[in-house]
């Protein structure tokens, strides 16, 4: 036995010798040509969604009103600033993905347009080239009855008119009005082809099959809101990005309110920023 375990040390002793012998000491010049890119210019994507404007909320997990909701845009913008100065950005795309305002009032839907209006406003300072889009959420209908609605016919369609102008004396601001469908629509950022919805009538797993049928060519990202939870998954090599500021306690979900900011490069999505509005708040029972 005692030989043994002088057989297993001297083993031992020959592998580390022979491994000493083997490696030659560290050259730079015997390292992998490291080939030195020059920095792009990166696009920021900003996401709005799911902000239910005018709701009221006071609950063991959330307290929400209209002086939250202003703190939170303050939060968020001084979030944004931070990562477009960090990737030297030269230009913010806003996606609001629906779901600003709670119910179908004129009064939430403009107070909703002036603090969205305003948040642009202060991005405004940190980058001069920033379009806007947007989809209507569920929320915002016309008619309480969902099978009376006619796409496009929701109070929130109103709020990029407000925000056109508001924002008109702004150069370098452009609010797009027009858009594939009500439902949905899609620009370019930089090289990458970007999709968005808010995500009622699509989940992550079927939205890139769905809108690669719907314009007949490869997507490189879709931008989902709706969820009550931010997310990232990848579908046939499509990036889906899911943004959201609200909790669904009654339906389970429970985040700290948060959206999410992607930035982008000439090769596709460089990172996916996840920005939190709040600190969690410990819960006592």
């Amino acid at each position: 036995a005692t030989n043994k375990v002088y057989r297993n040390i001297a083993r031992a002793e020959s592998i580390k010798e022979l491994i000493t012998s083997a490696v030659a000491p560290y050259d730079k010049n015997d390292f992998l040509n490291v080939v030195q890119y020059e920095g792009s210019g990166h696009d920021v994507i900003v996401c709005l969604s799911d902000l239910h404007t005018g709701a009221g909320i006071d609950s063991a997990w959330n307290k929400f009103d209209k002086e939250i909701l202003k703190a939170r845009l303050e939060s968020y913008v001084a979030q944004v600033f931070n990562i477009v100065e960090r990737h030297a950005a030269e230009k913010i795309h806003v996606l609001l993905l629906g779901d600003l305002n709670n119910e179908n009032s004129i009064e939430q839907v403009m107070t909703a347009a002036e603090l969205v209006s305003n948040f642009v406003a202060e991005l405004y300072e940190v980058c001069q080239h920033i379009d806007v889009y947007s989809v209507s959420g569920n929320h915002s209908r016309v008619f309480p009855n969902k099978d009376e609605q006619v796409a496009g016919d929701e109070l929130e369609a109103l709020i990029p008119f407000y925000m056109k102008a508001r924002l008109q004396n702004l150069a370098g601001i452009e609010v797009k009005t027009e858009k594939l469908d009500p439902s949905f629509g899609g620009f370019k950022a930089r090289n990458s082809l970007v999709m968005y919805a808010h995500g009622d009538k699509d989940s992550p797993a079927n939205v890139v099959e769905h809108l690669t049928m719907m314009v007949k060519q490869p997507i490189d990202l879709v931008f989902l809101g709706h969820r009550h939870t931010n997310g990232m998954t990848t579908v046939h090599g499509t990036k889906v990005i899911e943004s959201t500021d609200s909790y669904a306690v009654g339906i389970r979900k429970n985040d700290i309110p948060q959206q999410a900011v992607a930035v982008i490069a000439d090769d596709g999505l460089t990172c996916l920023y996840d920005v939190k509005l709040e600190k969690p708040a410990k819960i006592v029972i």
